[in-house]
């Protein structure tokens, strides 16, 4: 007769189980799991002798204090986290009161007046001045928050608005009467550097698109301060896989309310552009078949040239329809009653929030 096998595992198995709930006790992220990981932990010590159980038996109770704190700690910051992304902020006050301090914004301040005057003394290219001193101005509203709490980089507030009337100001104290030029020059900087804020805000949020949340949470530190978590949980809405931090960040400016730019101003002009030659390429066609841009039959030169399914054309022309209908709001919306006006924005902008989750999923 065959001997009966011992299934009963060993002392060194048991100990290496025992190793492997404790690791996983350290990264339990529920005190319910921390309690079924000690009861495992318990029953396995029932297999050891007395003495080899001493010692595990005290790194169990450890773990079991050292876990309840972390996880207390972890509901605690939590709490602060959503108690601060649902409480009502207020707008900097002032361009001094910059994250990192007023002498943070006075050392990016005397930058930016620095570059505007050396730029000017040296007769640097002033399509290259603009964007640098865009560029050190967008910095500072970065670190200054509009009314939501957000960072003003479309410069909501008075203190964000203020940074570039300070800088030019301050640049052009050194400039004397007699320097014409140099006063023209100084007079035409705001346009100039104006016209270049959209194109650096545009290419800065691209940038974050491609970094992890943590290295985009540096400049906008609701991505991971519980603020995001707070809203999308308060929205009741799921990101798409493979949203980006960029898809992050403007979903939470629409969601209050917040239109960030997407386009740079020259492709903004080449798509209208593209646009005016389409419309003039299809009024002519439409002037020489004797129709009024009827749809075309199959095989026509319309068809070969856009081949979308009735579906997709149909996805396209509800688009359009859309952007021309938001226009039409915009314009005749000034004219309508207060109430209707405010009716209007609250639609607008929940129509905002469903359309950056819409080009969110396109990405």
């Amino acid at each position: 007769m065959a001997a009966k096998s011992d299934t009963k595992p060993t002392t060194a198995e048991i100990k290496a189980d025992v190793e492997a709930a404790l690791t996983a006790m350290e990264t339990a992220d529920s005190q319910e799991k921390v309690e079924g990981l000690s009861a495992h932990i318990k029953d396995l010590l029932k297999g050891l002798r007395a003495n080899q159980r001493v010692g595990l038996e005290m790194r169990r109770k450890e773990a079991v204090v050292t876990a309840g704190e972390r996880l207390a700690e972890a509901a605690k910051a939590q709490s602060k986290a959503q108690s601060k992304a649902l409480a009502k902020p207020t707008a900097s006050a002032s361009w001094e009161d910059m994250e990192g301090g007023p002498e943070e914004a006075h050392r990016l301040m005397d930058a930016g007046v620095e570059r505007i005057r050396k730029g000017a003394e040296i007769g640097l290219k002033a399509a290259d001045l603009f964007k640098e001193v865009a560029n050190v101005i967008f910095l500072g509203r970065l670190n200054l928050r509009n009314k939501e709490g957000l960072p003003d980089i479309t410069a909501k507030s008075d203190a964000a608005k203020s940074v570039s009337k300070v800088m030019f100001a301050k640049a052009k104290e050194s400039v004397s009467e007699d320097q014409v030029d140099l006063l023209e020059f100084h007079d035409s900087l705001a346009k100039g550097v104006t016209n270049r804020m959209q194109d650096v805000s545009v290419e800065f949020l691209r940038g974050i698109a491609t970094m992890s949340l943590e290295e985009a949470a540096k400049a906008f530190p609701f991505l991971t301060d519980g603020t995001l978590d707070a809203l999308v949980t308060a929205e009741g809405v799921e990101f798409p896989e493979g949203a980006t931090p960029e898809d992050m960040v403007r979903w939470v400016y629409s969601v209050k309310g917040i239109s960030l730019p997407s386009q740079t101003r020259a492709e903004v002009a080449a798509e209208y552009r593209e646009r005016k030659a389409l419309e003039a390429k299809e009024a002519a066609k439409a002037a020489e078949e004797g129709t009024e841009g009827e749809g075309e039959g199959e095989g026509s030169e319309e068809s070969a040239e856009h081949p979308h399914s009735p579906a997709e054309d149909k996805l396209l022309s509800t688009v359009d329809k859309m952007v021309k209908d938001a226009k039409r709001v915009g314009s005749q919306g000034k004219k309508v009653d207060p109430e209707v006006k405010a009716a209007l924005k609250s639609k607008l902008d929940d129509l905002i929030r469903e359309l950056a989750l819409a080009s969110a999923a396109l990405s």
